[in-house]
């Protein structure tokens, strides 16, 4: 807490624990491992509050406008890529968490995939991945049996994160969100390593 927040809150009663986030003074690994994970959750949650910069008039979280067949086809091409050389950052749903097993045809996906609880851990380990790469692969084989729900629950995760579902295939979303700054260039197709 930067700019005499400590004094705000210690003034209102709130005891402030200062960790340290250099690791040569730090009293134990654990205390800097501890300081670099709520940094980085700081550091996500600004990123995630601040006004973002419009190009060209368009702003680059309404995907409607932004994305084109042309960026998600790079998206694609791109993920491709990092799969095949193993930087590609995947997540799969948590076995612990709860699913979706809807054999009932009367059943609502879209209700029941809405009552589904988000492992608050694996989402902000997700929103981090974003920041950081902009594209991951999400795996949600264990959270619903069927494709359509997969679509559906992607969308959902897509929307907690501010994130743009570029493709799903079976179960496996792949999710986008531009960096600050932005790591990957939209505007020219991915280099065809292959040939």
């Amino acid at each position: 807490v930067d700019g005499g927040g400590v004094t705000i809150l210690e003034n209102e009663g709130i005891t402030v624990d200062i960790m340290i986030n250099d690791e040569s003074i730090a009293e134990s690994k654990e205390e800097f491992k501890n300081a670099k994970a709520c940094a980085n959750i700081v550091s996500a949650f600004v990123k995630r509050i601040s006004p973002q910069t419009q190009e060209n008039g368009i702003d680059p979280a309404d995907y409607n406008v932004s994305m084109s067949g042309a960026k998600r086809s790079i998206l694609r091409s791109t993920a491709g890529r990092k799969k095949m050389e193993g930087s590609m950052v995947e997540f799969t749903w948590p076995k612990s968490s709860s699913t979706v097993d809807a054999k009932d045809k009367t059943v609502d996906m879209e209700e029941v995939i809405g009552g589904l609880e988000l492992n608050h851990a694996w989402m902000e380990a997700i929103d981090g991945a974003l920041w950081s790469h902009e594209i991951i692969l999400l795996r949600l084989s264990n959270a619903v049996r069927k494709k359509k729900g997969a679509k559906i629950l992607g969308e959902r995760i897509a929307e907690e994160l501010n994130a743009h579902v570029a493709q799903v295939v079976g179960h496996t979303v792949l999710l986008y969100r531009p960096g600050r700054p932005p790591v990957l260039d939209l505007s020219e197709p991915a280099v065809d390593l292959i040939n």
